[in-house]
């Protein structure tokens, strides 16, 4: 029973989840400004600065000005994962943490027939998890780990803190018997039967930030191209934290685990009036390599090997990178004050670089790969002379292979149902406001939580995996020429 190579399987998810709250694929973000919010269907948009983001060659069709456009979101969030009732622990596992600050910005220079443009966006992660109680593929790794004395078996260890008791813990000789691969009978009783003797707190965070700058040029009434980049910082950080209550309380952060990465990507455009009430937008992101560099901030068991167990040696690297996008929007007016959307993004899911660590700190390249894609329609409708009601449905097939998919790490397909309201006061200013509900339907994951993982008493529990999501968000722009 080789323990230490197969005793944390389901932790190395742990380290890569601090996952985005809603997107179209892992770790990208449409949510880029509160037009958007109010209006999720922005690939053809000629009339906002937040073009910059959605369709960059149409700032070249934007009146002359320069644009100064920001906004914020505040996301109410619920995360749950849902084991079967035969699991032996806890079954249901929430998190309802709120990210109140999302920010968004947009500059855009416009003179003639050329646009120069900037933005500062959240393009993946921006927000945070808190699960109170943990989540199963943490709580059994960190029971084992403390049962095969890797936080100490001594009294008045952590070891003893985390299961109770030094009796359930291995001895030093047991642990030599497991570190030469020949345990015995006794040894799997302590694994099989020990318990925590408190709780788990798992924290997850992630942030992508993303400034861009580009360019625009009409080339005629009905054509114009952009050129533009993009540079990326990803940060993501997973915490756990075991806590017991009452007279000898405890409260000791386990294990932080934080990867960061940066990247670059170029992204083309053209936008296309082929007639008065017909406007077409398309542009095409390129891949953004990304290389994780792993920062073990903390990992109290003995020579970290918890976090070596799981691939994440302190120091090491990996590559999972942004997959190349292709975005493509239309927009018609139907008559002067009402106008409709459609839009579609393919994500080359199939052509990026995706690779995680083994327990030896190699890199493994993950070969199955998925296509992801969003469709979308909308409205603008200027029922009064300064205020446009928007509104708009997207459909977001994110289809995560199940073998990637975890109670740490879990991506459901979504629906965005988004409404809001511009407000024109005078011809330089807009006021946006936005709500939006983000439908997720259940995903399974069978097998999804194992009970003793590489030991002959191993036993697997289906787990189902919810999430719901509100937004609201303001925003305003000013064209200071």
């Amino acid at each position: 029973m080789k323990v230490f190579k197969t005793l944390f399987p389901a932790m190395v998810l742990v380290t890569l989840a601090a996952g985005n709250l809603f997107a179209s694929h892992y770790d990208y973000l449409t949510d880029l400004s509160a037009e958007w919010i109010a209006g999720p269907n922005r690939l053809a948009v000629t009339d906002s600065a937040d073009a910059a983001a959605y369709n960059p060659a149409g700032t070249a069709f934007m009146k002359d000005g320069l644009y100064v456009n920001v906004s914020n979101q505040t996301i109410l969030n619920y995360y749950g994962a849902e084991v079967d009732s035969a699991y032996p622990g806890p079954t249901d596992y929430e998190s309802h943490k709120a990210s109140p600050l999302v920010p968004n910005g947009y500059l855009v220079y416009k003179q003639d027939n050329w646009a120069a443009f900037g933005a500062v966006n959240i393009l993946c992660g921006g927000g945070s998890l808190s699960y109170a109680n943990g989540l199963p593929s943490v709580n059994e790794a960190v029971r084992m780990a403390a049962t095969s004395g890797l936080y100490g078996n001594t009294s008045g260890s952590l070891g003893e803190n985390i299961i109770g008791s030094t009796t359930a813990i291995f001895t030093n000789a047991e642990m030599a018997l497991m570190a030469a691969g020949t345990p015995d009978g006794a040894m799997l009783t302590k694994l099989t039967s020990s318990k925590l003797a408190g709780g788990i707190n798992v924290d997850q965070k992630s942030m992508g930030i993303a400034p861009s700058v580009g360019g625009s040029y009409r080339l005629s009434d009905m054509v114009s191209v952009s050129l533009g980049a993009r540079y990326i910082s990803m940060m993501k950080r997973s915490i756990a934290t075991f806590v017991r209550g009452g007279n000898n309380g405890i409260d000791v952060k386990l294990l932080d685990v934080e990867l960061t990465a940066d990247g670059l990507a170029g992204i083309v455009g053209t936008d296309i009036k082929p007639t008065e009430n017909l406007n077409i937008g398309i542009s095409l992101e390129s891949p953004t390599k990304l290389e994780y560099t792993v920062d073990v901030k903390t990992d109290l068991s003995y020579q970290q090997r918890v976090s070596k167990a799981n691939g994440n040696t302190d120091g090491g690297k990996f590559r999972f990178d942004l997959p190349a996008k292709l975005n493509l929007g239309a927009e018609y007016n139907v008559t002067d004050n009402f106008k409709v959307m459609l839009s579609g993004i393919y994500y080359f899911s199939k052509w990026m670089k995706m690779e995680k660590l083994d327990s030896a700190g190699n890199r493994v390249n993950l070969t199955e790969k998925t296509h992801s894609y969003e469709i979308g329609t909308g409205f603008e409708w200027k029922f009064m002379q300064n205020v446009a009601w928007t509104g708009g449905v997207v459909w977001d097939y994110i289809n995560q292979p199940e073998n990637q998919t975890s109670d740490a790490l879990y991506k459901n397909e979504c629906i965005n149902i988004g409404t809001g309201f511009s407000i024109y006061p005078n011809d330089k200013t807009k006021f946006t406001v936005g709500f939006m509900r983000n439908i997720y339907p259940d995903l399974e994951r069978k097998n999804g939580a194992v009970v003793n993982p590489g030991t002959p008493a191993v036993a697997s529990y289906d787990e189902t995996y919810h999430k719901e999501s509100w937004v609201v968000a303001v925003g305003m722009q000013y064209n200071f020429m």
